[in-house]
């Protein structure tokens, strides 16, 4: 299991961008995604849809985001390339969105299989988790394994998870990326970015 936890890094780090190949790996999400509410079905690939997080405040690089309408919460666009976008969708697969606030667990050109899910949990005010299960590669035939499990949580408050691996507390703001399954060798990178100018 693995999370990153980028509160912990001073915040002119923060903008930081990473270029991996997935290596297969088995663990577990930080939040159990079972009673979530889905966010994009099988079939979809470069869509993205706006959901409210039920976070009250959240503040990126220092900067307190706003909900988008009076009696709103927060908002994210989540896109099935594996990225929370913040100002606006960033649904077409290219070159990390230079311009977007996003933030990207696992961003690569991705398509939700037969099998395969994005859901969200949310426990209003204390967090927001996007769960992004069983999603394969864009091109991809559904019979082919190669598949990626793999989560972003961000926290309205602090919030303590008990997992099987123990407690992880969290701050209000931090961010956090798990990753349950990732089934094949495949380029990706992962990344939290601020808006450019």
């Amino acid at each position: 299991m693995h999370f990153v936890k980028p509160a912990t890094v001073p915040l002119v780090a923060l903008s930081l961008l990473a270029l991996f190949t997935i290596a297969p790996a088995q663990a577990q999400f930080l939040v159990n995604p079972a009673g979530g509410t889905t966010v994009h079905s099988p079939g979809a690939e470069d869509a993205s849809v706006r959901r409210q997080t039920g976070l009250a405040s959240f503040s990126f690089f220092g900067t307190p985001l706003a909900p988008a309408n009076a009696g709103e919460t927060i908002s994210v666009f989540v896109n099935v390339n594996g990225n929370l976008s913040l100002q606006s969708d960033a649904a077409q697969f290219r070159q990390f969105p230079n311009a977007v606030a996003s933030i990207a667990p696992l961003f690569t050109d991705l398509s939700v299989p037969g099998n395969g899910s994005i859901t969200e949990k949310i426990m209003t005010g204390q967090y927001y988790a996007v769960t992004y299960n069983n999603i394969k590669p864009f091109g991809q035939e559904d019979t082919n394994p190669a598949r990626f499990s793999f989560q972003a949580v961000l926290f309205g408050q602090t919030t303590t998870i008990q997992t099987q691996n123990g407690s992880f507390t969290f701050a209000p703001n931090d961010i956090a990326f798990s990753y349950a399954n990732t089934s094949a060798d495949f380029p990706a990178m992962w990344a939290i970015r601020r808006q450019s100018a």
